[in-house]
């Protein structure tokens, strides 16, 4: 793999990470006041 391809790559897959760690904060979040509203 060429060094640029290599950067858009991790670029790309560290994005990837922090959305999936946002949305799952998010889910987190939602059970929690689903969890207290009951």
């Amino acid at each position: 793999m060429s060094p640029k391809i290599m950067k858009w790559y991790l670029s790309v897959y560290s994005q990837d990470i922090t959305d999936r760690s946002h949305v799952t904060s998010q889910m987190q979040q939602q059970l929690k006041v689903c969890h207290l509203s009951k």
